[in-house]
């Protein structure tokens, strides 16, 4: 994606990160590490990548990019990180033939270490008496190469972007941050990581014990923590619906609320709208768009966030059509199916989105609709719906007088359409 075709408007974010980057990253002799913190599918990806645009319009840095995920082939991170350092292009290629002498003086034990993942071979390790020569030579080339990447900031800052670190596992992380800080403790070197911190909290208490002051120990790698700003933001969701219906801004505003009840992340919202579009964007035989009844959209919604939220519910209730026969003499609410259902989403986030339908009057007019997925609507006590959505007595008898459809004709369709996209 483009920044141009960015929906969440990350540009003044994006430009409040680079007066960040211009203005740290040189204080007492130090380089400067950011964690650009969000939840699994927030867009931190997305965001790097918008990071790599901006600058190649406004070169303000030199931006390397380091795949920790991608590049998780050793256990050591050392290789692969000096690997992506070694693409700046420093003067007559030093840095690159920095990064390569580090690797040929690395003791010839620690090549065993990187390729054994169970542990060491100490009698190897024992019967080298050159063992700590050798490591007094790494230091020096250490040491020499940091000296080459110094000079070479000082000239122009440099960004080290790191990705999908969450995705590794929890013992790689944490020897990805150690890298990191030993190597790049460099002024106007500045280190963004893009990761979900309480992940990373988790990795850092299985690696060490729930004991671990995690605070603690990451302040030794951490400088400054952004956290992404809210992406499932309720315009961005509502643009993103693309269908048409009756009283469509409020059908859409109130799946969009639906949403946002589940505070789903970028990637888990746009998947269910693209199945929520990908049903309500059927055609009709002369190619035009189809127009439907307010409740169609908002049911297909509704049967959808149920299947994302809960198999078993949604097992229950949806994965086959419904029996045709169904009582027609007068019943509670407590008798009906609608009230099995409230019972089974007890203390889970599909009761507030149904909550959530009750905070204006379109929503509560909605909620009959779903109510008739569950039950023949008009053979619930009027008195008792009434309570129940907060309308009085005459809203509701006038209300189902407008209920084109009853159970269970409605939701047999509803779940037919479902289930053609359940590839």
């Amino acid at each position: 994606m483009l920044l141009a075709e960015d929906r969440l408007a990350r540009g003044a974010f994006l430009g409040k990160l680079f007066s960040l980057f211009e203005n740290y990253g040189n204080q007492g002799d130090r380089g400067f590490t950011i964690i650009l913190n969000g939840k699994f599918g927030s867009g931190k990806s997305t965001l790097l990548d918008f990071l790599e645009e901006k600058n190649s319009t406004e070169n303000k840095f030199s931006v390397i990019r380091y795949n920790a995920w991608n590049d998780n082939l050793f256990e050591n991170p050392l290789i692969p990180i000096l690997r992506e350092v070694s693409k700046l292009e420093g003067k007559e290629g030093k840095i690159k033939k920095g990064a390569i002498n580090i690797l040929k003086k690395l003791p010839k034990i620690f090549f065993s270490t990187l390729a054994n993942a169970h542990g060491v071979d100490f009698t190897e390790m024992l019967s080298n008496e050159n063992i700590f020569s050798e490591y007094d030579e790494y230091k020096a080339s250490l040491d020499e190469f940091r000296k080459v990447l110094e000079d070479y900031c000082a000239k122009k800052k440099v960004l080290f972007l790191v990705d999908e670190l969450d995705r590794c596992l929890p013992e790689y992380q944490i020897k990805v941050l150690e890298t990191l800080y030993h190597l790049f403790e460099i002024p106007n070197l500045i280190v963004v990581i893009a990761l979900d911190r309480d992940q990373l909290e988790c990795s850092i208490k299985n690696k060490f014990g729930d004991n671990q002051n995690t605070l603690g120990y990451l302040s030794k790698f951490i400088n400054y923590q952004v956290d992404l700003p809210n992406d499932s933001d309720s315009d961005w969701l509502y643009s993103l619906l693309d269908f048409n219906c009756e009283y469509c801004q409020e059908v859409k505003q109130t799946i969009t609320n639906m949403i946002l009840t589940l505070n789903y992340s970028i990637r888990e919202a746009q998947n269910i709208i693209n199945e929520i579009n990908l049903v309500c964007n059927e055609t009709q035989n002369n190619g035009k768009q189809s127009t439907y009844y307010y409740w169609y959209p908002l049911l297909i919604a509704f049967v959808l966030l149920c299947k994302q939220e809960s198999g078993a519910i949604y097992k229950t209730y949806f994965s086959s059509c419904q029996k045709e026969s169904y009582p027609t003499n007068k019943i509670s609410m407590k008798e009906s199916g609608y009230y099995k259902f409230l019972c089974d989403i007890k203390g889970t986030k599909l009761e507030q989105v149904i909550e959530s339908l009750k905070n204006d009057y379109f929503g509560k007019s909605c909620l009959f609709h779903v109510i008739n997925c569950f039950a023949n609507l008009r053979t619930i006590d009027e008195q008792d719906l009434a309570n129940y959505i907060g309308f009085e007595l005459n809203e509701v008898q006038e209300i189902l007088k407008e209920v084109r459809y009853a159970f269970p004709e409605r939701i047999n369709s509803i779940i037919k359409k479902v289930k053609a996209i359940g590839f």
